[in-house]
């Protein structure tokens, strides 16, 4: 679902809680046809604005917004960038991959999706009735 100019407004407030984010009504409004460009949804646009204020605190300006946004959306504009604020860089999620595939292969990650760990139970008991 596309967001309206009320939720464009809205993540504006909520971005200038941000340290350092620009007081200036016209750099506002600049952020918002920024925000309008790259953001596809009102998912998008809610999950970069809360990243933002509850993980970040500090805007790093509209290189770093762009690339904290294509960390897990595709811009709407198809301009990609890098983020390299710490715990969102590539090196950041290829570690976590990594160490994921590493507990993967000594039997011991679930997948968050699954909450049951009575049926993972159930498949791994069916796994080794099946050998």
């Amino acid at each position: 679902m596309k967001f309206t100019d009320t939720d464009l407004n809205l993540a504006v407030v909520k971005l200038s809680m941000l340290k350092f984010f620009p007081t200036d009504p016209l750099t506002q409004s600049a952020v918002m046809d920024l925000m309008c460009d790259m953001c596809e949804s009102k998912e998008a646009l809610n999950w970069l604005v809360a990243e933002m204020v509850n993980r970040i605190g500090e805007w790093r300006g509209p290189k770093e917004f762009r690339g904290l946004l294509c960390t897990k959306f595709m811009p709407a504009d198809g301009i990609e960038a890098f983020c390299s604020i710490p715990g969102y860089r590539p090196c950041d999620f290829e570690a976590r991959a990594i160490e994921q595939h590493e507990q993967l292969k000594a039997g011991g990650w679930v997948p968050k999706e699954i909450e049951d760990k009575k049926l993972v139970k159930l498949l791994a008991d069916s796994k080794r009735w099946l050998q």
